[in-house]
């Protein structure tokens, strides 16, 4: 797969993720496993827009520019409560960037209140896959563009929250503030999008 620009891709541990990430190829970088050693996220972009940490089972990454660093996420996760304390660390942290998170199966992303950082997915393959950009996932999976989204997009003003549909088929968008779940189920995996604390954008 090719694409122009940033973007990142968070896959659920599965086999079905690994055969996607493979579908990525070298078009982004592998940034984090998950505890299984399975592919967690692939990403391009600079590598200071990244911040990765590990404590036990618990996989975190902020992705864009923050006042993230690797020794405070790890002292954040080394407390109890996994990818629950996930809501007050993104309060906690300056910056304009999304939260990547898994705990054993389970799957958590997040991007900002503002909706400046989108949280999209899919499923592809079988397989519940996670990004910041719309059209990365609508080139993994094939997605034709959605006629109905695009000419919404016609309209001079965009009553809410038509202004938040995808113009791919398939592909769905999470509510800005809030951070979409995946549980760790086979197959794609039933999602649920959460109320969370607004990651602030100065």
């Amino acid at each position: 797969m090719n694409s122009d620009g940033w973007y990142f891709i968070a896959l659920p541990d599965c086999a079905g993720g690994e055969r996607v990430a493979r579908r990525v190829g070298a078009d982004a970088q592998l940034i984090c496993r998950h505890a299984s050693g399975r592919p967690l996220l692939l990403a391009r972009g600079p590598a200071r827009q990244r911040v990765v940490a590990e404590a036990g089972a618990v996989r975190v990454a902020v992705v864009g520019g923050s006042s993230a660093t690797e020794e405070g996420l790890r002292g954040q996760l080394g407390r109890p409560g996994g990818v629950r304390l996930l809501d007050g660390l993104g309060h906690s942290l300056a910056g304009s960037f999304h939260l990547v998170a898994a705990e054993g199966e389970r799957l958590r992303v997040q991007g900002s209140a503002s909706g400046l950082r989108r949280v999209f997915h899919a499923v592809i393959d079988g397989v519940r896959v996670v990004s910041d950009r719309a059209d990365v996932l609508a080139g993994l999976g094939g997605f034709a563009l959605d006629d109905t989204a695009l000419a919404i997009r016609l309209l001079r003003v965009l009553p809410h929250p038509l202004a938040e549909k995808p113009m791919w088929r398939e592909v769905e968008a999470v509510p800005p503030g809030s951070a979409l779940l995946v549980p760790g189920l086979p197959g794609p995996g039933a999602v649920r999008v959460s109320a969370s604390v607004p990651v602030p954008v100065p």
